[in-house]
């Protein structure tokens, strides 16, 4: 996921969680091989978005969000409650890489708990923190 899929991956959850609710089988394989259901979501995520992704990069992020609900729902939360930048921009550590990854600083142990994570890049969660 890149920064830039933010707004798709957040409307993708939202919807997720509005078909599980309704019982619409939102992992079922149905959403991605009929053109209709496919129509269907595409037009939604565009209606709630307001922006013209592409049938293909919608259903790649419907499946990604199914295939890692947890992770993707993780960094929904984390964005929501600190924003969506990589934490270390603007404190000296260099640029920003293109993708997200969701980083542990406070505790250490699992279960990944939303108040102890940041959103980072890739680039300074490989380098350790810059």
């Amino acid at each position: 996921m890149k920064f830039s899929d933010f707004d798709l991956y957040n409307t993708v959850h939202d919807i997720y969680l509005e078909f599980e609710r309704n019982q619409n089988k939102p992992r079922s394989a149905d959403w991605l091989i009929y053109h209709r259901k496919r129509q269907f979501l595409c037009h939604l995520v565009i209606e709630r978005t307001g922006q013209q992704y592409d049938e293909e990069k919608i259903l790649k992020a419907w499946d990604d969000f199914g295939k890692n609900k947890d992770k993707y729902r993780l960094i929904v939360a984390v964005a929501d409650r600190f924003g969506r930048k990589c934490f270390y921009s603007n404190r000296n550590k260099g640029e920003c890489s293109h993708t997200v990854c969701v980083e542990n600083i406070f505790n250490h142990g699992d279960p990944l708990l939303v108040e102890d994570c940041v959103i980072s890049c890739r680039k300074h969660v490989s380098k350790g923190k810059g």
